[in-house]
């Protein structure tokens, strides 16, 4: 379904198959085609459209069968078709000026300019492009050209101009062409007959001569003529440029998709402009040069209007744009220059933004994967898309309960928002649903001017009563994996099995064999006597170690007036009261005998333990053979 902007409300997918707009607006086209393959491409070229207007194609598939199923949302697109015919030249006109010709021409539909060549009755006409050119059939420069920029349905007029002045009382004929913003330019050329002003009559022959008068009396003084005074200095032309009235120019009157320019000035001129999709930091300001150029621009694809307005002196002109996108930005670009080509040194713009009471065409899907739902949207607009899992799956939300769900009762379970960035771009949001779930999800998706279609409805989502059992190993890689052959396997297992046996009974023998031998009972019987020995040995160290330290204690008393400290037995350190010799000498009397019988104990017990290692290595030195 095909629908003229403006539009007011989106469609619901039976309004597009029924092909009714649901605001009552014009249905320009409508119908359907048939896709018999899946997945592959089908097109259809739908006739009659009104070029440079923007419509709204809204479409919605069907299932085929027995049982066909239409969609339950549909898609919507702006579409704006094509500028491709020349303007239309309204009137055009010519007045006589002496050996020049005034064209006026008017153009009816759009802005454009009109190039034009003169050329001498008769002679062929020249091709558009030569026009354009300014040469004549031959290609040669024609004997006047020129052209001049016309606002829509408001005559213009530009004198012919050459190298070679036109002849009085002559026939031309002026081929001309106009040509629209967008470069545009007709297949055929235009052409009317035009002359000059006609000759002046003859003169009559002069009177004859009146009879000579007698000459007057001589002056009695001569005197001189008065000096003629001196010619006045040509006019200085004016060079400064127009200055825009106080409060302009200015946009108003803006609805969802036109808006108003108006423009003053103080001098009669022209004002030049441009409107650009976006806004001031999106869009670079063009020059003055270049608002009137006009050729630089058109190729921008931001470019939505460009043209220019004839102003008179400290007089409001206006124009009004038209089919533009609802609710869009736009950036409007305008300089003004006199009728003596003097432009302002600066390029004025201006921000607008347009109502946007339209609402949105979205898409958008809610997939389960395990307990991760995922919900994806796109929409023709920048906005918000508000969701809400609801487990009463007979409940039918309103937009304000989508929006605001933490006041719904009872409490839904999972809810919130996420924002469309930009324009036709998919955005998603994940969510953890948990399992034994059993719950609808509700969308709304909402512009930045907060207008929305309706609430929609997911069909059941139902999520697993418990985890899924982890799944399978992995299979080795095929470069690790070992095709083993039974046989093989059985072999390799008898082997190894009997090696392990023949190993266990060889170790059986050899102890059998070496515990059963008498070397190896002598040999424990030796060990058995020295460990013995060793044991006595140790008890008799002991016991000695006893009784030499009992002996000391026995036979050294330390009397009350000695002081006993350590000495070896060639210099001594106790020292009695009084005289160093005499005291040293009676410690020397008490302790010589205690001394002789010590070291007699300690030489026969190093003597004792001297003997009992040599046994000892003896015996070992057996066992070890």
């Amino acid at each position: 379904m095909v629908r003229a902007a403006p539009v007011s409300a989106a469609p619901t997918p039976a309004q597009v198959k029924a092909g009714n707009d649901p605001g009552g607006g014009i249905v320009v086209a409508r119908g359907s085609f048939v896709n018999a393959v899946a997945n592959v491409e089908a097109v259809v070229i739908v006739g009659g459209l009104t070029e440079d207007t923007l419509y709204y194609v809204s479409t919605v598939g069907e299932s085929g069968g027995t049982s066909p199923t239409l969609q339950s949302t549909t898609q919507t697109l702006s579409v704006r078709t094509a500028d491709e015919s020349a303007p239309t030249i309204g009137s055009f006109t010519y007045a006589a000026n002496g050996n020049e010709i005034a064209l006026t021409v008017t153009l009816s539909d759009e802005d454009g300019t009109v190039y034009y060549v003169l050329q001498r009755v008769g002679d062929p006409a020249p091709s558009v492009q030569q026009v354009l050119d300014g040469k004549n059939s031959s290609a040669l420069p024609a004997i006047s050209s020129g052209n001049m920029q016309l606002i829509r349905n408001v005559p213009r007029t530009i004198d012919t101009t050459g190298a070679v002045g036109l002849v009085l009382g002559a026939q031309y004929t002026a081929h001309y062409v106009a040509v629209d913003t967008l470069g545009n330019k007709p297949s055929a050329v235009s052409s009317t007959n035009v002359n000059t002003s006609p000759m002046p009559p003859a003169p009559n022959p002069p009177p004859a001569p009146p009879a000579p008068s007698p000459p007057p009396p001589p002056p009695l003084v001569a005197s001189p003529p008065p000096p003629s005074p001196p010619p006045s200095p040509p006019p200085t032309p004016e060079t400064d440029a127009p200055v825009f009235t106080s409060g302009f120019p200015k946009v108003d009157t803006a609805t969802n998709s036109s808006f108003k320019l108006h423009a003053a000035m103080n001098e009669r001129g022209l004002l030049y402009f441009a409107v650009f999709e976006g806004t001031l930091a999106q869009i670079t300001a063009p020059t003055g040069a270049a608002l009137k150029a006009q050729t630089a621009l058109v190729s921008d694809p931001a470019l939505r209007h460009i043209g220019v307005m004839y102003l008179s002196a400290s007089t409001t002109a206006s124009r009004t744009f038209n089919s533009l996108k609802p609710g869009g930005k736009y950036v409007v670009f305008a300089v003004g220059e006199d009728d003596l080509a003097n432009m302002m040194s600066t390029v004025t713009s201006m921000d607008i933004e347009l109502l946007d009471d339209v609402a949105p065409t979205s898409t958008w899907s809610a997939t389960l994967s395990g307990t991760r739902l995922t919900i994806n949207a796109t929409s023709t607009e920048k906005g918000m898309v508000y969701y809400v899992c609801s487990t009463d799956l007979m409940a039918n939300l309103s937009p304000n309960e989508v929006k605001n769900a933490a006041d719904i009762r009872p409490r839904v379970f999972r809810h919130g928002s996420f924002e469309l960035k930009n324009e036709n771009v998919q955005e998603h949001v994940t969510l953890n649903v948990g399992y034994g779930r059993d719950f609808i999800v509700h969308i709304l998706v909402e512009d930045k001017s907060g207008n929305y279609v309706n609430v929609e409805r997911s069909r059941r989502i139902v999520t697993l009563t418990a985890p899924p059992p982890p799944p399978p190993a992995p299979s080795p890689p095929p470069a690790l994996r070992v095709e083993r052959d039974e046989d093989l396997m059985i072999s390799m297992f008898v082997l190894t099995y009997s090696a392990l046996a023949l190993v266990i009974l060889y170790m059986l023998v050899r102890a059998c064999s070496q515990y059963g031998m008498a070397s190896y009972r002598a040999n424990m019987s030796i060990q058995r006597r020295y460990m013995a020995k060793k044991s006595l040995l140790a008890g008799k160290t002991h016991a000695l170690m006893k009784a030499r330290e009992q002996a000391r204690k026995e036979e050294v008393e330390v009397g009350k007036k000695m002081i006993k400290g350590y000495a070896d037995y060639h210099e001594y350190d106790i020292m009695e009261g009084g005289g160093k010799a005499e005291r040293g000498a009676h410690y020397r009397e008490v302790h010589a005998d205690v001394n002789a019988r010590q070291l007699a104990r300690e030489r026969r017990l190093e003597a004792l333990m001297s003997l009992s290692r040599e046994k000892e290595d003896e015996l070992r030195d057996k066992i070890q053979k």
